[in-house]
């Protein structure tokens, strides 16, 4: 399929990935050596965008059923499963620690922040407003948010970091004035890789959370997409 998901898991030993078996996404795992795929879907259901906890015990993936769509959350030791619903078509959830997830869901006119906790089942909604937040990851030690945002209106994208103990905002790419998205954190979460699209042209840009230099990477003309560490 276009969009596989695929993720390193094991220690690197293996991946995590999407793929279509008669129209339907399940979810696959594969030795990196190219053998040993398995199915681990755990229903008929379109099945996606997986991830792993750190600590390699819980499993997280959405679950497409009929228009409804569902974040499951599986023990890969007891096998036991929970799930709730999420509004929307573009949910990307991501593990904060072991025990919670972070993830979007649109309601009240726009997508919203949430945190999910594993062990109480509890929901906490971390923003507000009118403005859009996608693709929430935590980092400063779980202190700030990070997300892309259409706060500064609708033509412009850009990676918001929230501190959640002031709540104030900051945009970090709005100097590029264009749409940024696709970011990834490296390993130690120092430093962030994105996408910059400006008039017919995309580049590749690193911020540096502490010291808060913007560099382009590519400086071509060419579409440079998609970046990771």
């Amino acid at each position: 399929m276009d969009m596989a998901y695929g993720s390193f898991i094991d220690d690197g030993n293996k991946i995590l990935f999407t793929k279509k078996i008669k129209k339907i996404m399940q979810l696959f795992t594969i030795r990196i050596d190219g053998k040993d795929e398995k199915n681990i879907s755990s229903s008929k259901n379109n099945e996606y965008k997986a991830q792993i906890s750190p600590n390699n015990k819980i499993l997280v993936f959405l679950r497409k059923f009929s228009i409804k769509t569902f974040i499951v959350v599986r023990n890969l030791i007891t096998e036991k499963e929970d799930s709730f619903e999420v509004n929307g078509n573009y949910i990307n959830p991501a593990f904060t620690d072991d025990n919670k997830i972070v993830y979007e869901s649109f309601i009240e006119g726009s997508y919203k922040v949430f945190v999910y906790d594993i062990i109480t089942k509890q929901v906490e909604q971390v923003t507000s407003g009118d403005a859009n937040a996608h693709n929430p990851v935590f980092i400063d030690k779980n202190q700030s948010l990070l997300f892309i945002s259409d706060g500064r209106g609708k033509k412009f994208r850009d990676l918001c970091m929230l501190n959640l103990k002031t709540k104030k905002h900051t945009f970090l790419s709005s100097g590029l004035n264009m749409i940024n998205q696709n970011f990834e954190l490296s390993m130690d979460r120092q430093n962030i890789i994105f996408e910059s699209i400006q008039f017919g042209n995309s580049e590749i840009y690193l911020y540096e959370i502490n010291s808060k230099d913007i560099v382009n990477l590519s400086k071509n003309s060419a579409w440079d997409c998609e970046p990771s560490f």
